[in-house]
């Protein structure tokens, strides 16, 4: 039993309760202070950039305001410059007129007056001064004013208004300084605009005066919600309107009483009151600015200035060049097109006598500046009481969040951890409450088997000491188990001591080395292994017994072991170490491996060499290839390649049975054996095909004389079954280096010219001349041009009719393709077709050839023309294909075309490789509603037995037979049986190749049924063809 154990009380301030509170209190405080602490450094100052982006966007928004009266005002100008130009030199006309312009232009408002003010002498040659100007008077009346025009006046051509202008181009408007009307005494400026002739001269300006009276009132309007004021002042910074002096109770213009009103300067101003002298500052800094870029724009501008202040009295040069760099608008316009121009603080207003946020704005057109001063607080005091409510807000739903989850965790953690605490303090020996489903009922669950498998526990160390005698016995029955277990093993089990002595060995060491366990005990380990190999073993216990290793490598080695009567095989071995008490001694483990390295031998053979005949296969003389080549090249000798293939060896496999092939293959195998040297390689590649490697020779008349040796050999008659074969061979070699370098080039070579003495008539040899290679180019050329041709619709149909002999009429034709290359012109069918039943292209071209063939049928239908029946050639190698029937199938029903009105033309020799299957095939086609004939009938080997199973509707007599049938009895006797055969089996004959009056009598004595041919028709295009119908039936 274990003893119960009395737990002392916790203190309240050590309480996993108290502990709890104070760090989640904790935790709350530093959370408010941290996001007490984001407010004030991060949040105030985004809120701050908001409330300054909405002061700029109320900037810019009065800057377009003021825009809209000067755009306006330029429109005006414009136009009348533009009536002013047109109109004729007649003063009347221009009383009339210019008025009447300044009175529709819909700005009466601001408008305070206008006018034309011609250059001198241009108007009235006997004139210097012709200007027409009108103001309007006290009732808002335009009044016409000659004071310019005064011969005792100044006159107007040296005005600031008007000598800037002529350097301007005629659509752009010049602003002048602002001025106090003579007349209405109100402040204004004036808009002028440049008037051109045809030439592009100066011959005047156009002017329109604007009141400013209403700015004043406007500014302040834009600054009723911010609780600041605002200003307005010119290019040179003279105050156009003055703030709302109101707002302090000063009257600062009062104490500068000395000074005009309407031609205060900012820095004036602050030349009396410092506070405004960070605003006029900044003034001027622009306006340096602007002349700063129009310094590095234009070289010109220096001149400029010059000019402008010599030619009006009332520019000075300060302001001369100013006004040079805005009318330079080239250099200046990027500065321009920003009407927020800046914002700075100040630390003490004139007005307010308070930290204030000036934002300066840019008017485009006349190039004012436009003041707005609002009071920090303003910002401040909302930002203030924005960030409060935002953290009285953030405290409550964190205390909330902080009450909540102090509930929580005391319900759900403190509570169930009290009453497991006062249960493992109690002295009661009954089991945890584990009724709870979350962690505390599965640490009660934990705790509880704990306990239990404490006591478990010590019942068995009890018996365990009771029973240590026991295991005693039960490892001495192990060690007598282990040796049971050796005794049984199939591998050599060997102990040696330090030494290299044997002092164990099992019953498999006996009957792997023919040693008995007595007889070998004591005596040294090294009498088991061939000298030579024991260095391999004792080398690395000699170090791991000198402490240079920390353990035996356990891997297996291949070592040479000898047997008791001296006989040498090939072992595995591996050892591994072991102590007792202070000895150390060693395991080593051999298994006779004779049998798996003989069976891996015979792997590696059948692997590399031909099962049938023993000779090496293609990856072995592949491999061998490559190595006489590398041989070749450093002995300067020369290698000759060979392919040797079979003549006719098919005809006997497909007529004795693959057995008899079998056995001949391997008689042609012996005698190709003994012709070659040890040095030269025979090999099967495959089938029926052999090849050949004769190297070490330096003249190639020898590998002539080695492949004479081996045709005849295969030619040699061979008995097999009590058969008798005399097989032939065809033969293609190479030479390295000679035709190539590279083992793939000299076995495509050999293959060629292998394929060209199949070519010339079989059973010789031919060696690899380039015009093989070109040959194989060529053929490469024409199945990318074919799959051109068919991609860009090059191929067409040409039709020839074919005639009933009983009544002349056209009853079918016979569809044949025709090739026209956009560049090399007409290729023949005989040309590319071979070519094409080489590859995949034969298939293409069927395809195409159906489909079209379809096309044509339909057209023909729809010119109402006789219902003739279509035939069409199926290639042999296009017959072959296992899907031809379905492919056919599906290109005429999707075309929705009646498979009777098409007849598929097959030659004799496509249905006699596999007459099964052939049959088979034209039976779906039959049986789908297809016509079908044998073409060059009498050129193959027809069985009649065959011929029979056919569902044919008709033979073809070939061409070579009536050729000469009217003078050769020979063909003439063929093509009357072939005749007689047709008619026997129910077929109708057609004879093809028809050329002469002659031809077409014999075939009618003899009852033929049809005929082709050039006598009645040639191949035709589609378009003559159907002309032809038109013509004949």
């Amino acid at each position: 039993m274990l003893k119960k154990v009395s737990f002392e009380k916790v203190s309240w301030y050590n309480s996993l309760q108290f502990s709890l509170a104070f760090k989640s209190l904790l935790i709350f405080v530093l959370a408010v202070l941290s996001f007490l602490m984001i407010l004030l450094f991060i949040v105030k100052d985004l809120l701050v950039e908001a409330e300054k982006q909405i002061l700029i966007e109320t900037g810019v928004s009065v800057v377009g305001e003021i825009s809209k009266i000067t755009q306006s005002t330029e429109t005006l100008t414009k136009a009348m410059a533009s009536v002013a130009t047109s109109l004729p030199k007649d003063r009347a006309l221009f009383n009339r007129t210019i008025p009447k312009v300044i009175e529709q232009a819909g700005l009466n408002e601001v408008v305070a007056g206008g006018g034309v003010w011609p250059e001198e002498y241009r108007f009235d040659p006997t004139l210097k001064r012709s200007s027409f100007f009108w103001a309007k008077d006290e009732s808002n009346q335009l009044q016409f004013l000659n004071d310019y025009n005064l011969p005792g006046g100044e006159g107007y051509h040296n005005e600031e208004w008007y000598v800037p202008v002529k350097h301007i181009p005629k659509d752009r408007c010049y602003w002048s300084k602002s001025y106090q009307d003579p007349y209405s005494f109100e402040p204004m400026v004036t808009c002028t605009v440049p008037m051109k002739n045809k030439r592009d001269l100066f011959t005047g300006v156009v002017t329109i005066d604007i009141k400013l009276d209403g700015l004043t009132e406007l500014m302040k309007q834009a600054t009723e919600k911010t609780e600041g004021y605002a200003f307005v002042v010119d290019r040179n910074n003279r105050f156009l309107s003055y703030p709302d002096w109101e707002i302090s109770g000063d009257k600062p213009l009062e104490q500068l009483s000395e000074k005009s009103q309407e031609f205060l300067l900012a820095s004036d101003f602050a030349a009396k009151f410092p506070d405004f002298l960070p605003v006029s500052k900044q003034l001027d800094m622009i306006n340096e600015n602007i002349i700063n870029l129009f310094r590095l724009g234009n070289a010109y501008g220096s001149e400029l200035a010059s000019n402008l202040a010599f030619d009006s009295y009332q520019i000075d040069e300060g302001e001369a060049i100013l006004l040079a760099a805005i009318l330079l608008d080239d250099g200046v316009r990027r500065f321009e097109k920003e009407r927020f121009l800046s914002s700075i603080h100040v630390e003490r207003d004139v007005l307010f006598k308070e930290p204030v946020i000036v934002q300066i704005f840019l008017l485009p057109e006349t190039y004012w500046k436009l003041v707005f001063v609002t009071p920090e607080r303003t910002f401040t005091q909302k930002i203030d009481s924005e960030i409060n409510s935002i953290l009285f807000y953030f405290i409550a739903v964190v205390l909330l969040i902080f009450i909540l989850g102090y509930r929580l965790i005391g319900k759900n953690i403190i509570n169930p951890f009290s009453k497991l605490v006062y249960q493992l303090s109690s002295q009661s020996d009954e089991p945890l409450d584990e009724s709870s489903n979350d962690e505390f009922g599965l640490v009660a669950k934990q705790i509880n088997r704990k306990t239990q498998d404490l006591i478990n526990s010590n019942k068995q160390m009890a018996i365990a000491i009771d029973n240590r005698e026991h295991s005693d016995k039960l490892r001495r029955l192990s060690e007598k188990r282990f040796r049971a277990i050796a005794n049984t093993a199939p591998d050599a089990i060997i102990s040696v001591d330090q030494e290299g002595g044997i002092i164990d060995w099992n019953t498999a060491a006996s009957a792997i080395f023919g040693y008995q366990r007595e007889n070998i005990l004591g005596r040294p380990f090294t009498r088991l292994m061939v000298p030579g190999e024991v260095n391999k073993v004792l080398q690395e216990i000699k170090l791991y017994l000198d402490g240079e290793i920390d353990a035996l490598d356990s891997s297996l080695i291949q070592v040479q072991a000898v047997r008791k009567d001296g006989v040498i095989f090939t072992a595995e071995l591996s050892a591994t170490s072991w102590s007792a008490e202070e000895d150390r001694f060693f395991s080593i483990f051999m298994r006779d491996i004779t049998e798996r390295i003989e069976a891996e031998y015979r792997l590696r053979h059948q692997a590399l060499h031909d099962p049938l005949t023993e000779l090496p296969n293609r990856n072995l003389f592949n491999d061998r290839l490559c190595n006489a080549l590398i041989q070749a090249k450093r002995n300067q000798s020369l290698v000759a390649v060979m392919i040797i293939d079979l003549d006719n060896f098919k005809i006997i496999n497909d007529t004795l049975g693959h057995g008899t092939g079998d056995k001949l293959l391997q008689a042609v195998a012996e005698k190709v054996k003994k012709q070659k040297r040890a040095t030269d390689t025979i090999a099967r590649l495959g089938g029926d095909e052999f090849g050949v490697i004769q190297t070490n020779f330096e003249d190639p008349a020898k590998a002539m004389l080695f492949a004479s040796r081996i045709r005849t050999a295969i030619a040699q008659t061979s008995t097999i079954d009590s058969n008798s074969f005399q097989v032939g061979c065809s033969i293609g070699v190479t030479i390295y280096p000679n035709d190539s370098t590279t083992s793939e080039n000299l076995l495509r070579n050999a293959d060629m010219a292998m394929y060209q003495a199949k070519e010339e008539g079989r059973n010789s040899i031919r060696f690899f001349v380039d015009e093989m290679d070109q040959e194989i180019q060529k053929r490469k050329e024409i199945l990318e041009d074919i799959a051109v041709a068919i991609e860009e619709n090059q191929f067409d149909l040409s039709f020839q009719p074919l005639i009933n002999l009983r009544n002349d009429k056209m009853v079918a034709a016979e569809s044949l393709i025709r090739w026209y290359h956009p560049v090399k012109g007409p290729i023949s069918p005989a040309e590319f077709i071979p070519i094409a039943e080489q590859s995949n292209s034969i298939n293409d071209i069927g395809r195409w050839v159906v489909k079209k063939v379809c096309e044509y049928i339909k057209e023909m239908d729809k010119l109402r023309l006789p219902q003739i029946t279509m035939a069409l050639n199926i290639s042999p190698a296009q017959f072959r294909r296992e899907n031809v029937y379905q492919s056919v199938s599906r290109i005429v029903e999707s075309e929705k075309v009646s498979p009777r009105r098409i007849e598929c033309e097959i030659t004799e020799s496509a249905v006699m490789d596999d007459m099964e299957r052939a049959i088979e095939i034209m039976h779906g086609f039959k049986q789908s509603g297809f016509k079908l004939s044998i073409d060059d009938f009498g050129t193959g080997y027809s069985s009649l037995s065959y011929l029979k199973q056919f569902p044919i509707n008709k033979i073809k007599i070939d061409r070579s037979f009536i050729a000469d049938i009217e003078n050769d009895e020979d063909s003439a006797s063929i093509a009357k049986s072939i005749i007689n055969l047709g008619h026997s089996m129910n077929l109708e004959v057609l004879a093809e190749g028809v050329e002469n009056e002659a031809q077409q009598n014999w075939l009618i004595e003899h009852q033929c049924d049809l005929m082709q041919g050039y006598y009645r028709a040639k191949p035709m295009p589609f378009d003559q063809f159907v002309e032809w119908i038109g013509d004949n039936c």
